[in-house]
């Protein structure tokens, strides 16, 4: 700041005085506009510095999965044996995790004689990642696209979000961690979360008890008709891949028609959404909780009905006697195989939680969408949603369910989910009524 303190020839102490406020003022202004620069400029160099670690990261996640996936066609083509990628290091837990998938793939062949012949690899768009000094967290969904040697199969693909740490020492990269991200429960997403959501009301709304039906709206009478397999195959095909971007990345499929019922988990939306294509007719209403409701959106913009949306609500409304019949659940101790003899358009309910352990309940749905006969042995395929499964072999999805999850020391595991759960097979009647 500059304050004149001498008087000027022709000026009065007063306009002196003025001369110098607007000096200090002008001074004052331009100070303040500095010191708004530099943290904009330090801003700037962070937010730099902050993507190009975000860029490396995920260079080096992508050709972790990149390699990972290679032992789906050969396990010597895995290019982690040494743990080194171009663009960072790979340290023991990730190792077996990914060497992993080519014991499983080998366990395939010898059990089934299947095995893929080619294999793509694609992140989602959207991913997350999350610094913290030299510590990072990487939550990535990785899409995977399988052609198998049996042309009978048809490809596959599975699709999958996974929770991958990394550190950085001397200015490198490496994946400590990898493994499955938590898949939240069909069970919180009830009447009155969905109501919140959409009407903005507090979770602790009544919620109606019985069907009182609004005069512009009446329920439907029963319905009867004939199931259609094929149909509901073909939707259930249609909507459960990815697409495969021009970039390398992959998009999960989702049908906006059904926007409105879409949930942090809807493997049991897809199965509704499969059953309506084969000819189920939507059975409208005003309560969620209402055993003979069925619709993606209930009166009143009220949501999906527990029945189309809950796993075990679901799995109640299609095994009634008028629309579906129970087989026997696998594994069993009598050996029942009736899971391998599904056909098209029937379901498949999981009992794996809490802890990836069965404990009664139901938890998970997926769809028979295919079926394949090779060496003197029919498997049906399967397609759902959360995570993403299209046209995938019976007999791999339950491997990769229900494989140990590899420890570090002394390596042993085959890299899958770790689950340990009960199938409940549901054979959908060829006539169906609904009330």
């Amino acid at each position: 700041m500059r304050i004149f303190c001498n008087e000027l020839p022709g000026r009065s102490i007063l306009s002196i005085v003025f001369a110098s406020l607007s000096i200090i003022t002008c001074d004052v202004t331009l100070s303040s506009a500095l010191a708004d620069e530099i943290p904009a400029a330090e801003k700037q160099v962070e937010s730099e510095h902050y993507n190009g670690q975000k860029a490396q990261i995920m260079q080096l996640v992508r050709e972790y999965f990149v390699a990972r996936d290679k032992g789906w066609v050969a396990a010597e083509s895995s290019a982690l044996a040494e743990g080194k990628l171009a663009s960072g290091q790979v340290e023991a837990q990730p190792i077996r995790q990914a060497s992993a998938i080519a014991t499983v793939a080998e366990q395939i062949v010898s059990e089934r004689g299947l095995q893929a012949v080619a294999v793509q690899t694609g992140l989602a768009r959207k991913n997350n990642v999350r610094l913290h000094g030299n510590t990072a967290t990487a939550t990535v969904t990785v899409g995977t696209a399988l052609t198998w040697n049996f042309a009978s199969v048809g490809e596959s693909s599975l699709s999958d979000v996974y929770v991958v740490k990394l550190e950085r020492k001397d200015k490198t990269w490496s994946i400590v961690d990898v493994a499955y991200a938590p898949i939240p429960s069909t069970e919180i997403m009830n009447k009155r979360t969905r109501m919140a959501a959409v009407t903005g009301a507090p979770e602790t709304a009544a919620v109606p008890i019985g069907d009182p039906a609004p005069a512009v709206a009446l329920a439907p009478a029963a319905a009867s008709g004939w199931y259609d397999r094929k149909a509901a195959a073909a939707y259930a095909n249609a909507w459960s891949g990815s697409i495969q971007l021009s970039n390398g990345e992959v998009e999960d499929l989702y049908n906006p028609a059904y926007d409105m019922a879409r949930q942090d988990n809807d493997c049991t939306d897809f199965a509704s959404q499969v059953l309506a294509a084969g000819g189920w007719p939507i059975h409208d209403g005003w309560a969620n909780d209402n055993p003979v409701n069925w619709s993606p959106d209930l009166w009143g913009l009220r949501g999906p009905s527990q029945t189309w949306s809950v796993a075990s609500w679901l799995f109640d409304y299609a095994s009634n006697s008028k629309r579906g019949e129970k087989k026997g659940i696998w594994p069993s101790d009598d050996g029942n195989l009736d899971i391998w003899n599904l056909e098209l358009g029937d379901l498949v309910f999981v009992d794996w939680d809490p802890n990836g352990h069965y404990d009664g309940a139901i938890d998970h749905a997926m769809v028979i969408s295919g079926t394949y006969t090779e060496l003197g042995f029919t498997e049906p395929t399967f397609s759902q949603h959360t995570p993403h499964r299209h046209n995938m072999p019976l007999s791999v999805g339950i491997k990769i369910a229900t494989a140990p999850i590899p420890s570090v020391d002394p390596g042993d595991g085959l890299g899958g989910q770790g689950r340990v759960p009960k199938y409940h097979p549901v054979h959908i009647q060829d006539s169906f009524t609904v009330e």
